[in-house]
This record gives C-alpha cells, sequence and structure tokens, in this order.
C-alpha cells in the first residue's frame, strides 16, 4: 500500500533565478560605504594633486628670485670694478632713501662700465652709475599677502658724465635690474675698517673727501610672498683697492 506525502508549514520552493537576482544587487549600506571610499580617495589625490603643483610653482619663483638676485650682484661688481675718477678725484656718494617698508639706498659713482643703448650714442667713456630704489606701481605688484604692501625695485641709471648739474626733480631713465625689492642696503669701510652708513665724496671731511669706500657691503632682500617676515636674504662685499689718488694723479690705496 502507498501513502501520500503532504507538505504543511507553507512553504513553497523558491522559483530559478530569484536566489542569483539578490544576490547581484547592493544594499544601502553598502552604497554608502562605497561613496565614502570614493570620497576619500578622490580627497587625498586632489590634495596630493594641488601639493606638487604648488611645490612647482615656489620652485620656480625660487629660481626667478636667486637668478634676479645673482644678476644684481654681479652688475654691481662690474661697474664698481670700473670705478673712474674725474679731474684728480674719485666721485661716489651714497646716502638713505626715505622710503616705508624697508631700507633702502641712492648711490651714484663714476664708472667706465657705461653700456650704449643707443646708437647715436658713444660706445664709450666715463658715466655716472647711479642704483636706486622706487615704488614698483604696476597693477598686482605688492609684496604682501592679496598684494596689500608696497613693492619696490631697482633701477640703475647709467649717463656719460659732462660735469654739469641736473635737475633733482627729473625722474630717472634708467632700466630695472630687480623686482620685489624689500630692502637694498649698503654699508662703506674705509681703509682702516671703520664702517659709514652713508658716503660723501664731495664733503670736508679728510676720510671720505675726494675719496670712494675701500670696501662696499650690500645686503639685498627679495620679497617672500608666502612670508614677508622671512624674506629672500644675499649680502657680499666688494673690495675697491683703488680708491683715490696721490699727488701724483695716480690711483692708490
Amino acid at each position: 500500500m502507498q501513502h501520500a506525502i503532504k507538505m504543511t508549514g507553507g512553504m513553497e520552493p523558491a522559483a530559478p533565478g530569484a536566489a542569483a537576482e539578490r544576490a547581484a544587487g547592493f544594499t544601502l549600506v553598502e552604497l554608502l560605504i562605497a561613496v565614502f571610499i570614493l570620497t576619500v580617495v578622490t580627497s587625498t589625490v586632489y590634495t596630493a594633486y594641488r601639493g606638487t603643483f604648488r611645490l612647482i610653482d615656489e620652485s620656480g619663483y625660487d629660481g626667478e628670485v636667486y637668478e634676479a638676485a645673482r644678476a644684481v650682484m654681479s652688475r654691481l661688481q662690474l661697474d664698481l670694478a670700473a670705478m673712474s675718477s674725474y679731474k684728480g678725484e674719485f666721485m661716489f656718494i651714497a646716502k638713505k632713501q626715505d622710503l616705508t617698508g624697508g631700507d633702502f639706498m641712492d648711490v651714484v659713482f663714476l664708472s667706465a662700465a657705461h653700456i650704449t643703448f643707443d646708437e647715436k650714442e658713444p660706445p664709450g667713456g666715463i658715466a655716472a652709475i647711479r642704483y636706486l630704489v622706487e615704488e614698483d606701481n604696476s597693477s598686482g605688484s605688492g609684496t604682501g599677502t592679496g598684494g596689500d604692501m608696497p613693492s619696490y625695485r631697482l633701477l640703475r641709471v647709467d649717463n656719460l658724465f659732462d660735469n654739469r648739474p641736473r635737475e633733482e626733480t627729473t625722474a630717472p631713465q634708467g632700466y630695472v635690474v630687480c623686482e620685489r625689492v624689500q630692502s637694498f642696503l649698503l654699508k662703506f669701510y674705509d681703509p682702516s675698517g671703520k664702517e659709514y652708513e652713508t658716503w660723501d665724496s664731495g664733503a670736508e671731511g679728510e676720510i671720505q673727501k675726494k675719496r670712494a669706500p675701500a670696501i662696499v657691503s650690500v645686503q639685498l632682500l627679495l620679497a617672500n610672498p608666502r612670508d614677508r617676515e622671512r624674506p629672500y636674504r644675499f649680502s657680499t662685499r666688494f673690495y675697491l683697492p683703488v680708491n683715490r689718488l696721490d699727488r701724483d694723479g695716480y690711483p692708490t690705496i
């Protein structure tokens, strides 16, 4: 005799493929975790990307600053090395400039290192070389954060010397040798090593009269846009062994 087996409990076999569909989907929690991981990875990559380009920009600016400082010191060295006398005396005058935001000097001396820019001008001769600082009013030239601080640039003025007085109100006609200047400070030493903050070969004092300094110390500070309190600092000294003339008019130390 055969007995029939009856299924109870309301259990019915699942339809084919239903379990596979549930396994292929994602729950809400899984989606949130995936979005969170994607956000973290994207933020990390973006931060690294920005940091890399920031370092590239800073390295490029550092290179420009060091090149500018090298150009200033090299040009100044050539001008001082060719310092010349006129009618038995040296002309060398250096004074402080009345500008806010830093220490700046205005220095002029005679030199044979004349640079000709005009074809009508003689190719050589004794020139009055002048270095001075002026405010840079070009757009976006501020050296502080957001360009709120004044910016200065160093000029080199080169005029053939004719011993004629010039109008003080005449704007100096020169070319820019350096920008973003925060300080241009010079100090001077006589043959005994005594230090002076200014120099005037036209003064009546025996030390400076008709003489140039024996040593010129130069300190150049260029603005650091990331931290104005920590500018780029460059300094050197130039020795001028021939800084006066003897009684016969020959250069001597």
